[in-house]
């Protein structure tokens, strides 16, 4: 039943003979080892919520510091070396403060990379404009294009 407790009984019908066993649970918790459970539960609750922001950060992190390395590498060419010692220094303070596990530390230098990586797009786009207004402007070329009304072409298949 509800309380954890079961009851068999069988009853012989040949002999009149009943037999009657109940089954209780030894291994049940008591009420003040469920409310013990529950207060440590409640009581680990901000420091289990503490160290998943602190997870997230660093995945965060990591990723910034991935695609970062990752853009440079791919424009190398297109981004000015004074950038590219401002991104690899702000990756090395943001390594660094990883290691810290100071959530503020980390933020600070991840919001730090992320505008010196702005300087990639920024550099790569800057480029590309200057190259682009170097060569003169081609002009598009434009096809005619004339489409049959289609309720023509299913009467003619009707015939």
């Amino acid at each position: 039943d509800a309380n954890g407790i079961l009851n068999v009984s069988a009853k012989d019908k040949s002999t009149g003979k009943a037999q009657s066993v109940t089954v209780r649970s030894s291994g049940g918790l008591s009420d003040s080892d469920i409310e013990r459970m529950v207060n440590e539960a409640e009581a680990s609750k901000e420091g289990d919520q503490k160290r998943r922001e602190m997870i997230d950060l660093k995945n965060e992190a990591d990723q910034a510091i991935y695609n970062t390395e990752k853009q440079v590498q791919e424009h190398s060419a297109k981004i000015p070396q004074d950038i590219k010692d401002r991104i690899n220094g702000d990756i090395t303070a943001l390594n660094e403060s990883i290691t810290t596990e100071d959530n503020d530390k980390i933020r600070e230098a991840l919001e730090r990379l992320k505008n010196s990586s702005m300087e990639i797009g920024k550099a790569i786009y800057s480029q590309q404009g200057s190259d682009s207004s170097a060569q003169p402007e081609e002009e598009p070329v434009q096809e005619e294009h004339k489409e049959e009304p289609k309720e023509e072409k299913k009467e003619e298949k009707k015939e």
